[in-house]
């Protein structure tokens, strides 16, 4: 039903009214739906819909509205429709504050249409609204904030009781951040299933299993001490990943094209990677063409001999690692001190643990990780050298390195023969002739000037640029700048890691000048030196940037 308001009289901003208006509903529902009129009869506010909450009971219009005539004024006519649709869009509780205000805006700067009853009735409806939404908001943050203080007694299991205080006084925001890290905790954390049903959902062999199911039972037995070593195994035992292997992406049953692309792609990353090693390359190359042709096909040792800083390890780590998609490990030789590094202590002993080989299939999650060994040479100088020689023989034997056990999880066999062995060295009269002749020794020299140039501007340049957030053409070596560098700052090395330590000295003190306002020099008062990005490093520059006593040795070099 129509509701007739008398407007004569009333100043009437039309374009202000539809401005206003069209704020506060939907743009698309305002086309059409204000007009202005000068009919000589009553104006009228119609609102056209029964099903609107805004709807009003009808009111008449003043007795004293008969007093003006047609002759005194004209008559205003605006007819405002609101259908269903509309109602429902601003009575969206998320949109009740925006409403309010923008109502607010309206009554103040038309201030004719807040005597309207239509008007009125609107900025109460959604005044109440603006009271349930708020009163419902909290009665919601309270049903929250008690399943969650539920939800976090369950995550963090014994409930201690200064953890849950405290949960409880955060902000709701602050607890579902809480939660969300804690749930992400407890998924990353495999023991949410009891240990017993675990074990007979996993691929354990049988005959360990009931080695697990074994200690269980001493579980209800054992002494409070006891207890805690038989727990502490069982949680290493069930992060042993058997049976757990990755494979290439190809194979044999693939076809020849299939097979092709990925060793042209396998090639390409072991050339990114490093410059040179062809040899080191080629016996990559036909490993990884074994295991296209088998995957089920055993690993191998290799031992890659040469000086340092020729990217032995690079090679391993950047190429083959992520042409095979499998884990990287790295292990330092030198710090080895005995065997129980590599094959753990029994469980008797206090404080005992598992070993690092062990604990390298645990971290990498399968049981054919690419172990890079480094520093063999340094083995022999250890005390007990001798003892980590026979771990290494057993590992890289073929013919026993499938029932490699620790002492720590005695009685349990692993299968270590689909492991890539790579060991690394620089001085071949050290390494162990038993351990050597296991493996497929590469060797590997140093290199040239030219050599080193190549590497300078295509591998160690790139790796360093995007380090410090430098783009290829702000910082351009020449061929002179860095044959100075080889000549005065690397010394008689066969590498490369003098020459990268020199290059990463230059472009971290030009970052300081991209970095600093022009003129400024934080170096030596008497550093003549402008930069500008672009920039050209000159021999010149070298000599301004890079300091050294000549007299010592080139690893006297300083910032």
């Amino acid at each position: 039903m129509p509701h007739k308001y008398n407007l004569r009289n009333a100043p009437f901003d039309q374009d202000k009214f539809n401005e206003l208006l069209g704020e506060i509903f939907p743009s698309k529902y305002m086309k059409d739906k204000v007009k202005k009129g000068s009919e000589e009869s009553d104006s009228e506010y119609e609102t056209e819909d029964s099903d609107s909450e805004y709807v009003t009971e009808t009111e008449e219009s003043d007795d004293d509205d008969s007093d003006y005539t047609e002759e005194s004024d004209p008559v205003i006519n605006i007819t405002f429709t609101m259908g269903q649709e509309e109602s429902e869009e601003e009575m969206d509780v998320e949109k009740t504050e925006e409403f309010l205000e923008k109502m607010e805006k309206m009554g103040t700067e038309l201030s004719v249409y807040k005597e309207l009853p239509m008007y009125k009735k609107m900025l109460k409806t959604h005044q109440e609204m603006a009271k349930k939404t708020k009163a419902a908001k909290e009665r919601t943050e309270k049903k929250e904030k008690q399943e969650n203080e539920t939800k976090f007694g369950t995550l963090i299991q014994n409930k201690p009781p200064n953890d849950v205080s405290y949960f409880r006084g955060l902000a709701m925001e602050e607890q579902r951040t809480l939660l969300g890290k804690l749930t992400t905790l407890r998924e990353l954390d495999k023991q949410q299933k009891p240990n017993r049903i675990r074990l007979l959902e996993s691929d354990i062999p049988d005959e360990y299993k009931l080695i697990a199911f074994q200690k269980m039972n001493q579980l209800k037995q054992g002494s409070d001490g006891e207890i805690g070593k038989i727990r502490a195994w069982l949680d290493g035992f069930m992060r042993i990943p058997f049976g757990k292997y990755h494979t290439l992406p190809v194979s044999l049953k693939d076809g020849p094209d299939a097979c092709h692309t990925f060793l042209e792609k396998a090639k390409q990353q072991l050339d990114e990677s490093t410059y040179g090693l062809q040899d080191a390359k080629t016996q990559i190359m036909q490993y990884i063409g074994r295991l296209i042709s088998n995957p089920q096909s055993t690993g191998t040792a290799i031992a890659i001999e040469g000086p340092m800083g020729t990217g032995k390890t690079t090679l391993v780590k950047e190429g083959i690692s992520k042409i095979l998609q499998r884990p990287f490990a790295f292990i330092a030789l030198g710090g080895a001190t005995d065997s129980s590094t590599f094959d753990g202590h029994m469980i008797t002993y206090e404080g005992s643990i598992w070993g690092q080989v062990v604990d390298v299939l645990m971290k990498c999650k399968c049981m054919n990780p690419v172990f890079y060994f480094d520093e063999l040479d340094k083995v022999s100088e250890t005390p007990k050298g001798e003892e980590v020689i026979g771990i290494l023989t057993h590992l890289t034997d073929t013919s026993q390195n499938d029932s490699f056990q620790d002492k720590y999880f005695n009685g349990v066999n692993l299968d270590l023969s689909r492991c890539l062995f790579v060991f690394s060295y620089n001085d071949r009269s050290k390494v162990n002739p038993i351990l050597r002749d296991r493996m497929y020794v590469i060797k590997t020299e140093g290199y040239s000037t030219p050599q080193k140039t190549i590497i300078a501007k295509q591998y160690l340049s790139k790796s360093i640029r995007q380090n410090i957030s430098f783009s290829e053409e702000e910082v351009i070596f020449t061929d002179q700048a860095i044959q100075y560098i080889i000549d005065h700052y690397t010394g008689d090395e066969k590498g490369v890691r003098n020459l990268k330590r020199s290059l990463e000295t230059i472009y971290s003190k030009l970052n300081l000048f991209r970095l600093m306002r022009p003129g400024t020099n934080l170096f030596t008062s008497d550093l003549p030196l402008s930069v500008s990005f672009p920039y050209t490093v000159t021999p010149d520059t070298v000599r301004l940037l890079l300091k050294i006593d000549e007299v010592k040795s080139s690893s006297m070099m300083y910032l």
